[in-house]
């Protein structure tokens, strides 16, 4: 198992390499958007580094500076207190925030892989685990996981909990569903994968109803955050409400999938002008939103329940805004569909692994360099 890890930490270590790199590039070779601010007034100063921390990233450190205010509610709490922890007192004081954020991203994606390696080592062997990781790793937006971002935590929270729950670890699950509910809304689908593992283990006897207790608190993160948010705000939905500032195709009326293809079909790829980013960037979104569906469809037939509702819900739930937009982001989590893409690519031809690859590392140096240099991607 030692030789298995130190694979993964050169896997991880190299790709972390290949990001740099495809980020120094775009810097190097690609015009700035226009009227792009970075990831703060100090992305000029130093690029590479601030450039971590575009769109979403320098709402994060916002937060983690100021607080919370009218239009930064979408932001759940989580990530933002750890980035002012580990800046004001892990390190040493005034650790800048956005070094904060690269190293929690960091530290955490790293965990997320060796935990998911481990989850998935439970049923399948070396070498559909390892593809598994390198389908993720090579996907386009995988980037994000070095970012100022909640990917790399929200993953990590994610896999650990499954993992904890795979091995009848009900407190230690739920203790970490509720950290996860407590960075992203998506966190409470948990309770419904938890359950499942749950009822498995209590249907071979080797678990108890009064372990269903620490799987009902996972909804308690959100909760924690609804009641802040009362508070502050009058409005326990404010992070929900808050949605449409973050992008005018996002609706605060729930809006279900067949719509959201409609929209993109007959509305919006028609309409689309000859502004390149913007037509690689939307058809991007539609071509997620229509693989991921398929996948997690497939899902349900090819790996455990507790997977592909964890899955299934994931997908479904950003969806109903309506929009696909950061569709291409959210679905980095979705670990079931990358092991569903492992177990078909498995009755290929390595040709086919190949070419795959190539395909991914082309796309992952396109997507990276732009979101360098202030273009949306997701």
């Amino acid at each position: 198992m030692k030789r298995e890890y130190k694979k993964l930490f050169l896997f991880v270590a190299l790709w972390q390499v290949v990001i740099l790199l495809f980020f120094s590039l775009g810097l190097r070779f690609l015009p700035i958007q226009d009227n792009f601010l970075g990831g703060s007034i100090h992305f000029k100063e130093a690029p590479l580094l601030w450039s971590h921390a575009n769109y979403d990233g320098e709402h994060y450190i916002e937060v983690a500076q100021f607080g919370y205010g009218p239009y930064t509610y979408f932001f759940f709490p989580l990530y933002p207190v750890l980035l002012r922890f580990v800046s004001h007192y892990l390190v040493f004081l005034h650790f800048p925030l956005v070094w904060s954020g690269i190293v929690i991203s960091n530290s955490a994606f790293f965990i997320a892989v060796v935990v998911l390696y481990k989850l998935l080592r439970l049923d399948y062997s070396e070498n559909v685990s390892f593809r598994t990781v390198l389908l993720l790793l090579l996907f386009p937006t995988s980037f994000y996981f070095t970012m100022v971002y909640t990917e790399s935590l929200f993953f990590a929270l994610c896999v650990s909990s499954l993992y904890f729950a795979r091995k009848r670890n009900w407190m230690g699950a739920g203790i970490l569903g509720i950290f996860a509910s407590m960075t992203r809304l998506v966190g409470v689908v948990l309770i419904a994968s938890i359950f499942f593992e749950w009822l498995s283990s209590y249907l071979d006897k080797k678990s108890t109803k009064i372990a269903l207790l620490p799987i009902l608190c996972v909804p308690l993160g959100i909760a924690f955050y609804m009641f802040y948010l009362n508070k502050v705000s009058g409005d326990p939905l404010a992070f929900f409400h808050n949605i449409a500032v973050y992008g005018q195709q996002r609706s605060t009326s729930l809006v279900i999938l067949p719509q959201v293809y409609y929209r993109y079909i007959f509305k919006i790829l028609p309409h689309l002008n000859g502004y390149v980013p913007i037509i690689l960037t939307t058809y991007f979104e539609l071509i997620s939103g229509v693989i991921f569906f398929v996948l997690s469809a497939v899902s349900f037939f090819k790996v455990r329940p507790s997977y592909s509702v964890f899955a299934f819900f994931c997908f479904i739930i950003p969806t109903l805004s309506g929009s696909f937009s950061s569709l291409p982001r959210y679905v980095l989590i979705l670990f079931p569909l990358f092991l569903v893409l492992s177990l078909s690519l498995e009755k290929l031809p390595r040709t086919y692994h190949y070419v795959y690859y190539a395909l991914g590392a082309v796309f992952l140096l396109v997507f990276t360099s732009m979101f360098a240099v202030g273009y949306w991607v997701s």
